[in-house]
């Protein structure tokens, strides 16, 4: 813990710095003594760069890799950064949200090329072996940008097979689905290791070969994964899965580790080890004790490969009974009963379910049986209600690969994201008529509120042709808008502060987080700004206290009267407001929670500046819009025009450098002197997919909100807040215009009562993402008492 101190490392990567620490002593680098305590340390101290080029040439000889030793260069030299938190590591492995260069540098290299080598082969011979009146059933686990599938498609192609592609996210399937297109007999459904397989529509023996590359070990507890995979094996199937087994391997302790275990919490053997990679022996030792037979393992020990710690295994699974498949039982069935007693659901189980005395538990078998509708999977109360509907409810079992879709199922809960809304938009607007002039945030803002096909359809009702692409069809006339629970007033209710585009969309992975988790007795509710037109024409002198006041005023309306306040982003500075006049008229503020939050010390007035912030907040390359492409250059060019204008970066500041900065001013010259409208267009074509398509009205009005909001942060001069404040802080990266020191150092000027300072996962842009929002909300219950999932 003190070596961890001294580094400065982040919470979650502490996990990492105890395995830097065995790894050093387990290489006589660093004495452990028997207190625990490491001392001793023998560092490097010359001869480091021979040893990088001779490693590179050496790779050049063997054909090692496509940049994967670069790859690891690259994060070795930025290992304070990283265990800091200071930099992500996505920012080094996928430079500008790249995956092309780390995906190719992590597959293509010697290892991987003969370990898939050795995968098509044997499902090649397990396929041209396999007969019997079904085809062979192949599930991939995990298939996310389809490594191995490329590989298997085209050798399985002549064989019928029936190969079901899997992944958590929609977004991987729909990516496979397109690539794979012309494979009419790969299937895609979502699927996560750590779930019940039932809940997740697959049943027991129905694959004959499961598929997992480098997935296994992501699992939360490896026993029930293989639990789950066995099950899901005919009796004598093939399980084949590939899995770094080098728990000690010094390049992915410094570089794929902060990706892969950052966060992790496991429930298995690793837990008491403090292991990342499940061994060797342990896999072979876990295969065993589910009853594997025929296990080999590739590379063998004695084979060079052995050492890069990427092996292949192959193993058949429950060859201690006969695999019966069910079109025979339904024949033997129907030759011996009459017709009225032949059952309409067949399923091979392993085992009978039993109740604690032993019994056959018929309520856990009866809850096995599919649910039996006219309209899929979809009961009669929840049927669409007219063709709206039905057409909305068919688009959506189409993006999401469902059989059906009710109309009060809610969108993000059965797997939609961003990515999937911006595709339903596309679509919409081609085969729905009142769609056809949404925009794709207008549709996001609104299914934040009521995520649902009723909610969308009844949105979609009140908009004639002309309404849909007026200025802001989705803005709200009061700013309170209610998300879940049941609005008691007895109960608190928790608000979440918009951000810097004025809407609650930043918090939609954490919202359907809560509606996932809260049956609904508390109250969760939004603050949105109700007239971007009104608030972009106001003075930004005074803005955030007058925003306050005004949404303390609509809250304590509500009737009200317990609160808990969150802020992400500009919203932090707004709810430290909120929760001061809340307090001033009389209401109790249980808790302040500020997320990724500050206020910077001096005034923008630079409109090309707002610009380039902006691009980064929407995801966009700086680059691609003209900007330096080093971030750390615009800092320091900020910083210059702050060296002679304390205090305001004056517009037109930053074109006006000369001498070490006059490449940024170059460029903001270039940019400042296009007009607006092509600018405009510019960030309408570079956005990225993931986060949405925009026309240019659409984009202007959200940068002209954004806008607005960096002027009114930055001529924001806060009093101190008597009461207590949570600030939830990321670990990512800090670009301009803060640092990690200053953002810390504003919240305790600002906090006259308690401060409590807790790291959270991700960058400013990232930390309430799908990714990262459980833990967020985990922290969330429990700064509120539980209040907010009750």
């Amino acid at each position: 813990e003190e070596v961890g101190t001294a580094l400065r490392a982040t919470p979650r990567h502490r996990h990492i710095v105890r395995r830097w620490l065995r790894a050093l002593a387990g290489r006589d680098r660093l004495v452990r003594d028997e207190a625990g305590s490491y001392h001793g340390l023998r560092p490097v101290v010359a001869g480091l760069e021979d040893a990088w080029a001779r490693a590179a040439e050496l790779g050049r000889q063997v054909g090692w890799s496509t940049g994967l030793l670069d790859v690891m260069r690259t994060c070795a030299g930025r290992l304070p950064e990283l265990v800091r938190g200071e930099i992500d590591i996505r920012e080094l492995l996928f430079p500008g949200a790249d995956l092309s260069a780390a995906d190719a540098a992590y597959r293509d290299n010697l290892a991987i090329r003969h370990l898939n080598q050795a995968v098509v082969a044997a499902l090649r011979e397990i396929a041209a072996d396999h007969v019997g009146e079904e085809r062979l059933r192949v599930l991939e686990v995990g298939g996310g940008v389809g490594g191995t599938t490329g590989e298997l498609v085209p050798v399985l192609a002549d064989h019928g097979v029936d190969y079901l592609f899997t992944d958590p996210s929609p977004f991987f399937l729909n990516e496979a689905r397109e690539r794979f297109a012309d494979h009419a007999w790969v299937r895609y459904e979502r699927f996560a290791i750590d779930r019940d397989i039932r809940d997740q529509g697959l049943v027991p023996n129905s694959f004959d070969v499961v598929v997992c590359a480098n997935t296994l070990h992501a699992a939360t507890d490896v026993e029930a994964a293989m639990s789950r995979l066995r099950e899901l094996l005919v009796p004598g199937g093939h399980l084949v899965f590939v899995e770094n087994t080098r728990d000690d391997h010094p390049p992915l302790l410094v570089s794929m580790e902060f990706l892969e275990v950052a966060d992790r919490t496991w429930t298995d053997l690793r837990a008491a080890a403090g292991q990342s990679f499940l061994t060797r022996p342990q896999w072979l030792d876990l295969l065993d004790r589910h009853g594997a037979a025929d296990v080999s393992a590739l590379p063998a020990p004695d084979n060079p490969l052995a050492a890069t710690g990427q092996e292949a295994f192959l193993a058949r699974m429950k060859t201690d009974r006969v695999h019966v498949p069910v079109g025979e039982l339904a024949r033997q069935a129907a030759n011996r009963l009459p017709e009225y007693m032949l059952p309409a659901v067949w399923q091979v189980l392993d085992a009978m379910p039993r109740t604690a005395n032993g019994k056959t538990d018929r309520a856990r078998l009866l809850s096995w049986l599919p649910r039996d509708t006219a309209n899929g999977d979809v009961a009669p109360a929840d049927r669409p209600m007219d063709e709206l509907e039905t057409r909305l409810a068919e688009l959506w079992s189409e993006l999401m690969s469902l059989d059906g879709v009710g109309r009060d199922d809610d969108f993000f809960a059965l797997g939609g994201d961003s990515l999937l809304i911006a595709r339903m938009v596309g679509r919409l607007r081609e085969r729905v008529p009142e769609a056809a002039g949404l925009e794709w945030e207008v549709v996001h803002r609104h299914m934040l509120r009521r995520p649902t096909v009723a909610g969308l359809a009844a949105f979609l009702r009140g908009l004639s042709g002309s309404q849909a692409a007026d200025a802001d069809p989705g803005a709200p006339a009061d700013p309170v808008v209610h998300l879940h629970g049941s609005g008691s007033p007895d109960e608190p209710t928790t608000v979440l502060v918009h951000a810097g585009t004025g809407t609650i969309t930043p918090y939609r992975a954490l919202i359907t987080e809560v509606r996932r988790r809260s049956p609904g007795a508390a109250t969760v509710v939004g603050l949105e700004i109700p007239g971007l037109d009104r608030f972009c024409d106001a003075d930004p002198e005074g803005l955030i206290e007058r925003l306050a006041a005004d949404y303390a005023r609509a809250l304590m309306d509500g009737g009200h009267r317990r609160f808990h306040v969150v802020g992400y982003c500009l919203g932090g500075l707004i709810a430290t407001e909120v929760a001061r006049n809340l307090a001033e008229s009389g209401a109790q503020v249980e808790s302040l929670t500020a997320i990724s939050s500050h206020s910077p010390r001096f005034r923008l007035d630079d409109e090309v500046l707002a610009e380039y912030s902006f691009a980064v907040m929407m995801g966009i390359d700086p680059a691609d819009l003209g900007f330096p492409a080093d971030e750390n250059r615009v800092a320091a060019a900020a910083d210059a025009v702050l060296a002679g204008s304390p205090g305001v970066l004056t517009d037109g500041g930053l074109a006006a450098l000369t001498g070490e900065h006059a490449d940024v001013a170059a460029c903001f010259r270039a940019i400042a002197e296009t007009s607006r409208t092509a600018r405009i267009a510019r960030m309408c074509e570079a956005v990225p997919a993931s986060a949405g398509t925009y026309a240019p009205d659409h984009m202007t009005r959200l940068f002209r909100a954004f806008r607005q909001s960096v002027f009114a942060i930055t001529r924001y001069d806060a009093e101190p807040y008597a009461g207590d404040i949570t600030f939830l802080r990321h670990s990512g990266a800090y670009p301009f215009p803060g640092s990690r020191e200053a953002v810390t150092g504003y919240w305790e000027e600002l906090t006259l009562g308690d401060l409590r300072i807790l790291d959270i996962a991700g960058d400013h842009f990232s930390c309430l993402s799908v990714e990262h929002a459980p833990a967020v909300l985990k922290l969330l219950d429990e700064l509120t008492d539980g209040a907010v999932t009750r």
